[in-house]
């Protein structure tokens, strides 16, 4: 799973931040992004979505609040990160926030 990660192709440089503490730890992440469809009054709406998956090795305290930084959009991680069923990958959903 580490060659994927370190795969230029596949993956972006980040930045990853445990709050309160401000330490910033390199990073290197999937962005997926798909669309989310929502049912809404009888209708369907598709909303964007930020998605990022990385390795737990890498971010081993990934919690709810935390932000990662990519190039120079600052995100916050949304919910509980979850790990994929070999418990080596986070999957989280971030939201765009100021830095």
């Amino acid at each position: 799973m580490g060659a994927v990660f370190r795969d230029r192709n596949l993956t972006v440089a980040a930045t990853w931040r445990a709050l309160p503490d401000v330490t910033a730890v390199p990073v290197r992440l999937i962005r997926l992004s798909p669309d989310a469809v929502a049912e809404w009054n009888g209708g369907r709406l598709i909303q964007d979505t930020n998605v990022v998956e990385l390795l737990i090795s890498a971010a081993p305290n990934l919690a709810e609040g935390h932000r990662i930084e990519i190039g120079a959009e600052v995100f916050e991680v949304v919910g509980t990160p979850q790990r994929d069923s070999d418990r080596l990958v986070w999957r989280v959903e971030l939201t765009e926030c100021e830095a």
